[in-house]
């Protein structure tokens, strides 16, 4: 519940220190010797503090979430994206056509989702400081929603 009611303090931009505070107990009060914080904990985390505009900090959760994925359900992604890659081609989406969260399942929103906050806070990144490198990485999370029939924008959470 803490985890939610963070995000939504998030995506509305009220309250978001307390929102920090919120996410900081959710990730506190995981059971003793878990080693796998829940990527949407850390999400959550990375979008309040991108919200803060603290975005080196919410860029190394965002990673951290891709590492943890990459570590514990790489084989299940892969295969995941394999069988939507089929899904895609068998009904002949227009390129520039978006798919609903009910026809791209939980599991790929919540990779969508993943991808968006990177991206975004890469640009947050990239505008601060004119770096063109973080520009390009936040166009190839663009492009990475794009070929997967996603939205680009935050009808994404």
């Amino acid at each position: 519940l803490l985890n939610q009611l963070a995000y939504f303090r998030a995506v509305l931009e009220e309250d978001l220190e307390q929102a920090l505070t919120e996410i900081d107990s959710a990730i506190e009060l995981l059971e003793e010797g878990e080693t796998k914080v829940p990527y949407a904990l850390l999400d959550t985390r990375a979008w309040v503090l991108h919200k803060l505009g603290y975005n080196y900090e919410a860029l190394a959760e965002t990673d951290k979430v891709f590492e943890e994925i990459s570590k514990y359900d790489g084989d299940t992604v892969n295969k995941y994206l394999e069988d939507l890659t089929i899904w895609m081609k068998t009904h002949n989406l227009d390129p520039d056509e978006t798919i609903s969260q009910k026809e791209a399942g939980e599991y790929l929103w919540m990779l969508g989702t993943l991808h968006y906050h990177r991206a975004e806070i890469l640009k947050a990144l990239a505008e601060e400081f004119d770096d063109e490198e973080k520009e390009r990485e936040a166009q190839r999370e663009y492009r990475w929603l794009e070929e997967r029939h996603l939205p680009a924008d935050e009808t994404l959470f």
